[in-house]
């Protein structure tokens, strides 16, 4: 359709179609005449809405994408905004390292108590030198018992060293006795030290033996208990006393191995 009229009728009708596409809904192109930095006017803000998945800064007036998080950018009068992080977490239910050491150390648990219990031994090159239970130990042992005591209880009448053939280099001599409440207790390694301080307990010349016990021992030896009174010719039993030996059997004799001294 053709249409007549003059210059002034024309831009009229050509403002009128332009206002007629707003109506439908066609939005003119954003145009923003700032320089860098100058924060945006209300009407600029209200008058533009970015794309969906971008966001707009204020302080710039730039559009960036952000797919991954939803960033809110409240007004507060310029600055950066605050962003928060939405993004949530995925779920993969696997199990985390300290979650298999744990497992793994309840399994190691299990087997130990689901393991067999070890059998007691039943021969040894250690016994194999154990005196044999059923043999006739005891009639040598106690012979050898008594004559022990007898050199004992005569250091000063026999005024000789007898005592020392029962005792070897290797012996352990274990002294303690009971003085003012509290043990004192000495250590003494060899025959001859033994001898010197069995010869300083020389006046304790009555030994009763009340109680003793023989066991077999290592070394084709015995273990020996024994427990009773000491004392001088003018006090028999002035002291009680405690004596445990150990006896092996060296080159077809005898001799100490071990032995505990406890006076009361």
């Amino acid at each position: 359709m053709e249409i007549n009229g003059t210059k002034e009728e024309t831009q009229t009708i050509q403002a009128q179609k332009h206002s007629v596409n707003m109506n439908v809904g066609q939005a003119p192109a954003p145009s923003f005449n700032m320089n860098v930095g100058q924060v945006p006017t209300c009407s600029d803000m209200f008058s533009y809405k970015p794309p969906t998945g971008t966001v707009f800064n204020q302080q710039t007036g730039k559009v960036f994408n952000q797919p991954t998080r939803t960033v809110f950018q409240p007004w507060t009068g310029g600055g950066p905004a605050e962003e928060t992080d939405t993004t949530k977490r995925e779920m993969t239910f696997q199990y985390t390292q300290k979650k298999k050491v744990r497992l793994d150390e309840m399994e190691q648990v299990n087997e130990k108590e689901t393991k067999e219990p070890r059998a007691k031994p039943t021969g040894s090159f250690n016994l194999k030198t154990l005196t044999d239970p059923n043999s006739d130990y005891k009639s040598v042992i106690e012979p050898y018992l008594k004559s022990y005591f007898n050199k004992l209880s005569n250091l000063i009448e026999l005024s000789s060293d007898k005592v020392k053939n029962y005792y070897y280099d290797g012996t352990m001599f274990t002294f303690s006795r009971l003085e003012g409440g509290k043990y004192i207790q000495q250590e003494i390694v060899g025959d001859t030290n033994i001898y010197t301080f069995l010869s300083n307990m020389s006046q304790f010349r009555k030994y009763n033996v009340s109680f003793f016990n023989i066991q077999p021992g290592l070394g084709q030896g015995a273990s020996v208990f024994l427990t009773g009174t000491m004392g001088t010719i003018h006090n028999v039993h002035q002291h009680k006393f405690t004596m445990s030996l150990q006896l092996v059997r060296l080159r077809k004799k005898y001799y100490i191995q071990n032995q505990f001294f406890h006076v009361e």
